[in-house]
């Protein structure tokens, strides 16, 4: 795999990744009884921006490495046997 694709595919799993990392642990702001004027009390108490970025880089180096393994080893692109109409059967090669 060449190194831009390598790293498309690494940058969608990292995107994805972060959304599904945004809201564990989150604490609004009506949890914890402290809603300041202006906002809504859904709003995150602590901006923790910089540890969803680590634990996201993480979790998304890890399901690269499970996907780079299977692609290496061809695991999810293994050639399907001819079929009643694959090209070789009908001739049309």
């Amino acid at each position: 795999m060449p190194i831009a694709t390598a790293l498309a595919v690494y940058f969608i799993f990292w995107w994805l990744t972060l959304f599904t990392m945004l809201p564990i642990g989150l604490r609004t702001q009506a949890e914890e009884n402290d809603v300041t004027l202006g906002t809504t009390p859904s709003a995150p108490h602590k901006h923790r921006m910089g540890r969803v970025f680590l634990w996201t880089t993480l979790v998304s180096a890890v399901i690269f490495a499970i996907f780079l393994r299977c692609q290496s080893t061809a695991w999810l692109w293994r050639q399907r046997p001819a079929g009643i109409f694959s090209a070789a059967r009908l001739n049309c090669i």
